[in-house]
């Protein structure tokens, strides 16, 4: 990630919260901001993804398919 793009932020986090991003920061051989950064992006990704599954799932033209139907779909025999 380019460094002259990036913005600062401030936001108070618990302590065992720190302790979580510190430990991940060195299993990871990462700087504490990178994992930050890391983790937001996943949030906010996994929420886009979130929207658009509750938006086809209000739809009533999009098919809502069981279990069954979408592994078979895939081929997968579980």
């Amino acid at each position: 990630m380019n460094e002259r793009h990036l913005k600062n932020i401030s936001a108070k986090v618990p302590d065992d919260l720190l302790v979580s991003i510190d430990e991940i920061a060195v299993l990871r051989n990462r700087k504490r901001g990178e994992i930050v950064r890391e983790a937001l992006s996943f949030y906010i990704d996994t929420m886009a993804d979130y929207r658009i599954a509750i938006d086809r799932l209000k739809d009533p033209a999009d098919e809502i398919q069981t279990e069954e139907e979408f592994l078979a779909e895939l081929g997968w025999d579980i």
